[in-house]
């Protein structure tokens, strides 16, 4: 069985968004309509699944937040530097897609012909958020 009462605990370093709660939820509610399950059963079961984001996100909430009050006192600049500028982030970038690409569950959503446009574009985009002095224009 599931003890709910540790569920905050048990979920709090998978740092699940709202996004991936919002994502699980649609899943659940596209299954359950596959099953042809009536909408006023699954509509009452996503309500009381709704019930548990809080638990659920709680971890990556507290993280998100604290990183935002730290980057509003001492700003992103710091972190940007500590990466190594440029050649840091860029090296972060190929790390995160080694890594992915060795995942069997991710490798297929990181393969193509523009992947390596895909690693630049999230590079400037990460190194922007990391405190670069460049103007991030999307893609």
């Amino acid at each position: 069985t599931y003890d709910d009462s540790k569920m905050r605990q048990i979920h709090y370093n998978m740092n699940i968004t709202d996004y991936h709660f919002d994502a699980v939820l649609e899943n659940f509610w596209c299954a359950a309509e596959l099953m042809e399950i009536g909408n006023g059963v699954i509509s009452d079961a996503v309500e009381v699944l709704g019930k548990v984001r809080q638990m659920v996100t709680a971890g990556c909430t507290v993280r998100l937040e604290i990183a935002r009050k730290k980057c509003e006192s001492q700003g992103t600049d710091g972190l940007y530097e500590s990466l190594g500028g440029a050649t840091g982030v860029q090296t972060f970038v190929e790390k995160l897609y080694e890594t992915m690409a060795q995942d069997d569950r991710l490798r297929h959503y990181f393969s193509g012909s523009k992947l390596e446009a895909i690693k630049k574009s999230q590079g400037d985009y990460l190194a922007v958020m990391f405190g670069a002095p460049i103007q991030y224009e999307g893609r």
